[in-house]
């Protein structure tokens, strides 16, 4: 059990739960679960940066299928409405309509796949992981602002799990 769990594909799935938590599923948020948003990619970079990760001959496959599993079951996880939009007011049926919801999944999930191969690039290029994490920030934005503008769909960026913290929302203006 110890040794699966330090697996990337694993620590991926566990992100994934974890970033659904600051999302809401029907009104507000607690205050408290807005916190899971500035954790929920840490399983994912514990796996991807790893140097048992890093050094295995496939690192780079290995991260971007482990982000992309972590970026697939978070928008079938955060986007389940789409499900019920299809089948109860476009009137298709239950298999399309569940089609449809993972087809938007997995190409959605295509830019956390990019995240997992640019930081574990960046770790290797720069021989160093924390040199990679500083640059996170960097790529998930960017990815984020290529997500909203080529899909034209500006759904669940990670900052809208961020509206509800008043200690933010205060540093806005």
């Amino acid at each position: 059990m110890a040794r699966l769990a330090r697996q990337p594909w694993f620590l991926g799935i566990f992100s994934a739960l974890l970033l659904l938590l600051p999302f809401s599923i029907v009104g507000p948020v607690p205050f408290w679960r807005t916190f899971f948003a500035w954790l929920a990619f840490v399983p994912l970079f514990c796996g991807l940066l790893s140097q048992r990760n890093l050094s295995h001959p496939r690192a780079l496959l290995r991260a971007t299928l482990a982000a992309y599993l972590m970026g697939f079951l978070w928008f079938c996880g955060n986007c389940y409405w789409i499900y019920q939009t299809m089948l109860y007011y476009g009137g298709l049926p239950p298999l399309i309509s569940a089609g449809i919801l993972i087809g938007y999944s997995m190409v959605l999930g295509l830019y956390f796949a990019a995240l997992g191969f640019l930081l574990t690039a960046a770790a290797k290029a720069f021989r160093s992981p924390p040199s990679a994490l500083l640059a996170a920030p960097f790529f998930w934005v960017a990815l984020e602002l290529l997500s909203a503008r080529l899909t034209k769909v500006p759904w669940d960026l990670l900052g809208y799990s961020q509206i509800g913290n008043f200690l933010l929302t205060r540093l806005a203006p």
